[in-house]
């Protein structure tokens, strides 16, 4: 039988714009470009007499653009579909972003299981999750030995507030 899950997501965004600007996705831009320029950099010679034909990353790389700070600045446009940079050189940055795109948002989700522990906010104590019912709509949480059931609306304002974080075994 398959464990009910509850997935939070922890933040949203708004817009394109809105995301670019969070620290998280400005790191992972950064750690997919350093991973995608150690690759080009570390790749074998061409055989002898022949030579790779140029792509975007290398255009970028020849123009000095292939900073995570200029992949920011025009993600946005082209996530909009109103960039005017070449395609060869839009591929690569939408390659970049979209990877940093996922991890973002994966980085702000959280789903919760039965078993699942979780520190209460100034409180030494563990809140562990007992049952989910989907039917009901509650979830059975036990702190201090003391059983409680609570409207799963509830405890996700509580997860999303700070209130209650996952204890990651």
């Amino acid at each position: 039988m398959e464990k009910l899950a509850i997935n939070i997501r922890l933040k949203s965004f708004n817009s394109i714009e809105e995301m670019v600007k969070d620290n998280y996705f400005v790191d992972r831009v950064k750690y997919y470009l350093d991973e995608i320029l150690r690759q080009r950099f570390l790749r074998e010679d061409a055989p002898a007499g022949y030579r790779y034909k140029k792509d975007g990353l290398d255009l970028l790389i020849q123009d000095e653009l292939a900073t995570s700070k200029y992949f920011i600045n025009n993600y946005p446009n082209i996530y909009n579909k109103i960039s005017s940079i070449t395609s060869a050189r839009r591929n690569v940055i939408e390659f970049v972003c979209g990877k940093a795109v996922n991890d973002t948002l994966n980085n702000y989700k959280i789903n919760v299981t039965v078993g699942d522990k979780f520190n209460v906010k100034e409180s030494r104590a563990k809140l562990k999750v007992i049952d989910i019912k989907q039917e009901d709509n509650t979830i059975t949480i036990e702190m201090l030995k003391k059983r409680e059931t609570w409207p799963i609306s509830k405890f996700v304002e509580s997860v999303i507030d700070g209130t209650l974080t996952l204890i990651k075994i």
